[in-house]
């Protein structure tokens, strides 16, 4: 993976040098180079600010359906958008889901095609709690079927509001709960069969620090955590990092 990286920054290298160049073949290079950036998926919406932005944008299992967060000052919800017969995208679209203030970081899972997401909207067996839990639905093409939060000892009265997962069923997620490092960290869960549950499972204490992890991605080998970080070293207020798991 690393050497492949490499490559392609160095192939990136090449051609913006040839594109500063002034040779006749200039022009094709920029614009090479050009295709490998990073592209707006909705060019035409105005810029964010501080209270008003998008993240965690997940796309459904036949690629036909994507859905983002979508902050504002007051609350949170979670906008969808279908694939148009031209290869464009519908408008958002949102969600007019329970909630009190949030639902929010959707995830399309590779292991049941569920969709997994953070709500602070009431439980069915404690009205009473307003913190954040992880919910699963189920889309059928048309429409949101299905809609629960998790069983077993993934919720917990602290916030749970990330999820990512690999194909077999090992969710990584993020809590504020106090069995942790501090600050929000991150955790991991196994599903258990026989009893339908989401079972809580150690990870090793430096995957997480006293500070604040969120925002989480696993690769589709399972084999390396993407998270934003305050962790210090960093290059900016926060930082993309990496933790990667090893053959033992």
């Amino acid at each position: 993976m690393c050497k492949k990286l490499v490559a392609l920054m160095s192939a990136s290298l090449i051609l913006a040098l040839a594109g500063c160049g002034g040779s006749p073949d200039s022009e094709t290079a920029s614009a090479a180079v050009d295709e490998d950036l990073p592209k707006l998926v909705f060019p035409g919406t105005e810029a964010p600010d501080t209270f008003h932005r998008a993240y965690t944008m997940t796309e459904s299992p036949d690629g036909t359906l994507r859905l983002f967060s979508r902050e504002t000052r007051d609350d949170t919800d979670i906008f969808q958008t279908r694939l148009q017969d031209d290869g464009s995208w519908s408008e958002p679209e949102k969600l007019e889901w329970d909630k009190r203030k949030s639902n929010t970081n959707p995830f399309f899972s590779p292991f049941d095609d569920r969709l997994y997401f953070a709500s602070d909207r009431p439980l069915p067996d404690d009205s009473s709690r307003n913190d954040m839990n992880i919910w699963s639905v189920a889309w059928t093409g048309e429409e949101w079927v299905d809609e629960r939060p998790l069983q077993g000892d993934v919720n917990t009265g602290a916030d749970e509001t990330n999820v990512t997962m690999t194909a077999d069923g090992i969710m990584y997620f993020v809590s504020k709960h106090t069995r942790g490092q501090g600050g929000q960290d991150i955790y991991r869960a196994w599903f258990d069969e026989a009893s339908g549950d989401w079972q809580y499972a150690e990870l090793p204490a430096n995957v997480s620090s006293a500070r604040v992890e969120s925002h989480i991605t696993i690769t589709p080998d399972g084999r390396n955590l993407i998270f934003y970080s305050y962790l210090n070293p960093k290059l900016g207020f926060v930082d993309l990092k990496v933790v990667s798991l090893l053959d033992d």
